[in-house]
């Protein structure tokens, strides 16, 4: 019996394209460009939005990110990306018809936003959220050992949460509950007040 080919982990092009964009927009995006190797550069030079990035290029935008900015501008490059994405990317229209329902809350965001990583990912794990009016854990699990590995990533992971408390108006924090490499989990908490 011959066992099933699995499909190697892929991520949105969108969202590297997204990257790109706002990188050049802070006058970055040549700097990142210049930490990848040729060949990540190569597959990366033409991407259409409906396009798969492997997985391993994915994060090595993440790693030259961090590489090139440091943490703190890196980790406000990927807040920023993710509230345009709110904004006018694919999580726009889910985040307005949420807001008329829960206006001053990202509680609804996050309850739905299970559904968006599943939509922008292939074999990168699942993605759940368990809380309450205010506070609650987004969890990543059966991530692809590099995600949890990748600093870049999990930092990454953490802006966007946050985002999505700004996008919100309401004061919140973000940190990180658990990271196992081995169980392929990631798990970021959120806690907020109107």
């Amino acid at each position: 019996m011959v066992s099933p080919v699995s499909s190697p982990p892929l991520m949105s092009a969108s969202i590297v394209l997204n990257t790109f964009e706002h990188l050049g927009k802070v006058g970055a995006r040549a700097e990142v460009l210049r930490r990848l190797d040729q060949g990540c550069r190569d597959r990366l030079a033409n991407l259409l939005g409906s396009e798969w990035v492997a997985l391993a290029d994915h994060l090595a935008v993440y790693q030259a990110t961090l590489e090139a900015l440091g943490s703190a501008r890196s980790y406000e490059v990927w807040r920023d990306i993710m509230l345009i994405t709110l904004q006018k990317g694919l999580y726009s229209k889910l985040w307005l018809g949420l807001g008329r329902v829960n206006k001053g809350s990202p509680l609804n965001f996050y309850r739905h936003s299970g559904a968006g990583w599943a939509m922008a990912t292939k074999g990168c794990g699942v993605q759940a959220w368990e809380g309450d009016q205010r506070r609650g854990v987004l969890m990543w699990s059966d991530l692809p050992r590099s995600m949890v590995e990748s600093v870049g990533f999990c930092s990454a992971m953490r802006a966007k949460v946050e985002a999505v408390l700004i996008a919100a108006h309401v004061d919140g924090s973000v940190e990180e509950l658990r990271r196992d490499v081995d169980a392929g989990v990631l798990h970021v908490q959120s806690t907020w007040r109107p």
